[in-house]
């Protein structure tokens, strides 16, 4: 039971302290009509609320921060340069809101963030450390910058500092892969040189052309002392800023290999192959999508890939072609020669078959048409017209009298000469290529008894001979006949 009191007891105690502590943080103030910040302590309670950003200034301590509840434009106000204003570390949340003044000054560390600032600034505590000039999420447009710490000037989470005025002087500067800073002026960017790397951190930010010399100088392309350029981390995937053209974009193909011309602009500036880019071919001989991957070189970071075509060759007619007619209509011993296995062949034009050989054989009379087999890199060719021919006529033996014949069938092979063959045409048969079987059949037939090769036996001799036996026999009966009645 006592056990259980006690657990209960250290329970009560635990939510009381949560409690306290809850409370402490949630101190709020009422800002009153007029005011423009609110200053809170390092535990983060709001000790006040103040009309003018000097007052608020004056209370905030060492590592106090100050919020911005409305947009303050004073250009010709100071902050910094009275007593009760300077001394300290101090933190500045515009909160969303903008601040327009004349001149801060600072002798220690500043940290602002969330907004916007238009104003001067310097720091003049030359060698100090812990006294860095942060810009979190801050658009900071300035005419004069002079930061003379060691720590130097740090820009992250997407700060953009647009420098107008002639004054920029500070031992350091770094800045996250999301800033840009911008230079607009007659003498560009300058460091004091008590720092060996003062430049180091924005080597990856100058555009091409411009370079980081010693401590103190950022060049041009002359040598000089760099002006009117734009330090920011440069990526080709930075697609509001980068164009690509590529020419051409699309080739037949040839068997060769495929290199169209690449041209890279950044921010409207051409770059220069081989300074801030290289290019990379792939699949860039056969026909198909083709890519060029373009990789950034020195500060140009990242890379993309681009696309180009290469599209199928066409092919010509094959030529060549002999067709060879059948031996006998309708023997279907029709061929086409000169083939080769790249090839196919049809009788409609619909449905095609590939050339396994050389040689089509066994083929029916009737027109085929040959062409060239689609590939990877070749479209189909047209299609050349083949004609095999009708065979002759098959010969038929008739009798020429009443009594019944017997015809044995030929087994002797077609010799060479009654064989047709023809080259392919690709024109249409002329009516004097096309065989007219009704008005030659009586000479075929007829020719067929004179040239039948069956030996000649003399049957047709006996038989006149005695018919005019017979004849002289009835002939001489008679004559006696009538030499009786007249005895």
């Amino acid at each position: 039971m006592k056990l259980k009191k006690l657990v209960t007891g250290l329970i009560m105690a635990c939510i009381f302290a949560v409690v306290i502590i809850a409370g402490k943080n949630s101190v709020k103030v009422q800002a009153a009509d007029g005011d423009v910040a609110i200053v809170t302590d390092g535990n983060g309670d709001e000790i006040g609320s103040y009309a003018t950003l000097a007052d608020a200034f004056v209370a905030a301590q060492n590592g106090y921060t100050i919020c911005i509840i409305s947009d303050i434009y004073d250009p010709s106000a100071s902050i910094g340069y009275n007593d009760g204003e300077h001394n300290k570390h101090i933190i500045i949340d515009l909160n969303g809101k903008s601040v327009t003044l004349q001149m801060m000054n600072f002798d220690y560390s500043l940290y602002v963030k969330n907004g916007t600032l238009n104003c001067g600034i310097t720091n003049g505590s030359v060698g100090f450390t812990n006294a860095m000039l942060t810009l979190s999420n801050v658009k900071f447009i300035t005419d004069s910058i002079n930061w003379m710490t060691k720590d130097g000037i740090c820009l992250n989470n997407g700060s953009n500092v647009t420098l107008n005025g002639s004054q920029c002087w500070f031992e350091k500067l770094e800045m996250d892969t999301d800033c840009v800073f911008t230079v607009q002026n007659s003498d560009g960017l300058s460091n004091f040189g008590h720092i060996a790397d003062g430049f180091d951190g924005v080597k990856e930010f100058v555009p091409e052309g411009l370079s980081v010399e010693g401590t103190t100088i950022i060049d041009d392309e002359t040598g000089a002392k760099a002006k009117d350029f734009i330090l920011r981390y440069r990526s080709l995937s930075d697609d509001a800023d980068v164009a690509v053209s590529i020419a051409p974009k699309s080739y037949v193909y040839d068997g060769k290999e495929k290199k169209p011309a690449v041209t890279v602009s950044y921010g409207g500036k051409t770059l220069t192959e081989g300074k801030s880019y290289s290019c990379v071919y792939a699949d860039n001989i056969d026909a198909g999508t083709a890519t060029v991957t373009i990789k950034g070189e020195n500060t140009m970071h990242g890379q993309i890939v681009e696309e180009f075509t290469i599209d199928k060759a066409k092919q010509k007619a094959p030529t060549g072609l002999v067709a060879t007619a059948e031996t006998v209509d309708g023997k279907n011993d029709g061929q086409i020669s000169n083939l080769k296995m790249s090839m196919e062949y049809s009788v409609d034009k619909k449905k095609w078959l590939d050339c396994e050989s050389t040689v089509l054989k066994k083929l029916a009379d009737g027109n085929y048409y040959v062409r060239y087999k689609e590939t990877k890199n070749y479209y189909a060719s047209p299609a050349a017209k083949v004609v095999v021919k009708k065979g002759n006529v098959p010969v038929t033996n008739e009798p020429t009298t009443n009594e019944p014949t017997t015809n044995e069938p030929s087994t002797e092979k077609p010799t060479s000469s009654e064989q047709t063959t023809e080259k392919v045409t690709t024109e249409r048969q002329t009516t004097d290529e096309k065989t007219n079987v009704t008005a030659t059949e009586n000479t075929t037939v007829a020719d067929s008894k004179k040239e039948s090769g069956a030996p000649n036996t003399g049957d047709d001799g006996n038989v006149a001979l005695m018919l005019i036996v017979m004849m002289t026999c009835l002939l001489g009966a008679a004559g006696v006949v009538v030499y009786r009645r007249e005895k």
